[in-house]
């Protein structure tokens, strides 16, 4: 657990030497399954409770989603992050045999995993509905993103450039798409609010 909380504050804060260790760092498999998961259940709690007990302003009071949609909001949010986790490392996976860059699939989802840290961090402003917008600064997984795909990947350098705008776009589409589906299942309070 310590090393997860470690991970996550190195690689936000010095992500190009937090990339080298994740390279040279033993191939704990269930660390690597088990970060996104830990790493996604603190906006979860902050759906929790921004939803549930702070409630979302509207006109002259703030309406609280009921604690039981709050809870299967908070579960859908976990469940879908690592969802889109795996898929972005479905397609570094895709995207490495186009450019014929080796790598093997742990790689593919370290990338994946630890480069989603700012993305799925940003979210806490759930805690406050009213700020969410602030989950923009998310957008700093792309930077983090950047700088490990040629630190995890052997990319010959005229490939590198292509290589890496190429797999940044699409985790930025990915992403979109999930924060998308995400909204749906936490938007039903609005609905039943207006």
């Amino acid at each position: 657990m310590e090393k997860i909380f470690s991970s996550m504050i190195e690689i936000l804060l010095r992500p190009k030497e937090e990339w080298e260790a994740i390279k040279t760092e033993a191939n704990d498999k269930k660390t690597v399954i088990l970060y996104p998961v830990f790493v996604a259940i603190i906006p979860a709690l902050a759906i929790l409770v921004g939803y549930s007990i702070v409630g979302i302003p509207m006109q002259y009071e703030y309406v609280r989603m009921p604690f039981g949609m709050a809870v299967f909001s908070s579960l859908m949010f976990v469940f879908l992050s690592f969802a889109a986790i795996a898929a972005v490392a479905i397609m570094i996976n895709i995207f490495c045999n186009y450019f014929k860059i080796e790598g093997s699939w742990l790689t593919y989802f370290k990338l994946a995993a630890y480069s989603s840290t700012a993305p799925l961090l940003a979210n806490v402003f759930y805690l406050i509905p009213v700020v969410q917008f602030l989950k923009i600064v998310g957008f700093y997984g792309c930077l983090t993103l950047f700088v490990g795909l040629p630190v995890m990947l052997d990319i010959p350098k005229e490939k590198e450039m292509q290589f890496v705008v190429t797999v940044i776009v699409f985790a930025i589409i990915i992403s979109i798409v999930f924060f998308g589906i995400t909204k749906y299942f936490i938007g039903p309070v609005y609905s039943e609010v207006l």
